[in-house]
């Protein structure tokens, strides 16, 4: 017996209140005025009846691909410039189109198994709590 997908998300598109388009997955957030990082994921019954981060796309406010995606999964992030992110989740700053990092912290961010992010850009830096610390890194 096929089961529906435990986590088929999708994204709806306004403009005044209007609906525009629809797109499949979560919205992670815009990279900038005009782009939306969409997460997509797939069906995993196997584990638990979450689903299994499939990759990521960029839509314009139209709701059309618009540009290539090759994170790992974001959950959260400030931009840096519309190609690059800084990745709450991973404590990276990460290009969107080739998945690249540019920066990474050597700190761990505390508590590493909870999604509460607590660090944020700041300037030039990437102010986080590891430990005890409240720590700025320059990137």
């Amino acid at each position: 017996m096929l089961h529906p997908p435990a986590v088929a998300f999708t994204t709806k598109l306004l403009q005044n209140r209007t609906l525009i388009s629809s797109v499949a997955g979560w919205p992670v957030g815009w990279t900038d005025d005009t782009h939306l990082l969409v997460n997509s994921y797939v069906d995993d019954r196997v584990v638990d009846t979450q689903g299994d981060y499939a990759g990521c796309t960029i839509y314009d406010r139209a709701g059309n691909v618009s540009g290539t995606c090759d994170l790992p999964e974001v959950l959260s992030f400030q931009t840096v410039t519309s190609d690059t992110l800084y990745a709450l989740n991973l404590d990276a700053i990460v290009s969107v189109s080739t998945g690249a990092v540019s920066w990474m912290s050597g700190d761990p961010l505390t508590p590493a198994y909870t999604l509460n992010f607590v660090d944020a850009l700041a300037g030039n830096h990437v102010v986080l709590v590891s430990g005890t610390r409240l720590v700025a890194q320059s990137y």
